[in-house]
């Protein structure tokens, strides 16, 4: 879990090499007001154990498109809005190909590197 900043509120972030897409919760999208848009492609959404997700009848509809600040980096990312269980962010494949993070298990930290230079990597902890 790393923190992050969306529209100027801190929470954690789950990443996940499993997860197709970046996902927000429908609840802390409903709890901020952030803005929704209709998908152009709405598409199921299949959890891990090969099920559909149990709400909006198993379909990803809404997306939202938002500032994310994560380890003094700010991007802007779109989320695809739905019902993820206890997490409010998932950061998923597209997330990890786009930042491509260091990731060091035995510490549990992940690195960003700014602008791709090693010389000025920012570090989190997880936990």
């Amino acid at each position: 879990m790393v923190e992050v900043e969306i529209a100027g509120n801190s929470t954690m972030a789950m990443i996940d090499s499993g997860a197709t897409a970046d996902f927000l919760s429908s609840r802390y999208a409903r709890e901020w007001d952030l803005p929704l848009r209709k998908k152009k492609d709405p598409y199921p959404l299949i959890t891990a154990d090969g099920t559909p997700i149990a709400s909006d009848q198993g379909m990803v509809e809404y997306e939202t498109t938002v500032d994310m600040t994560m380890l003094g980096k700010k991007v802007r990312r779109t989320f695809d809005v739905t019902n993820i269980g206890d997490s409010d962010i998932i950061l998923g494949l597209s997330w990890l190909q786009d930042e491509r993070p260091h990731i060091d298990w035995s510490t549990l930290t992940v690195s960003l590197v700014k602008d791709r230079c090693p010389a000025q990597a920012r570090k989190c902890t997880g936990g």
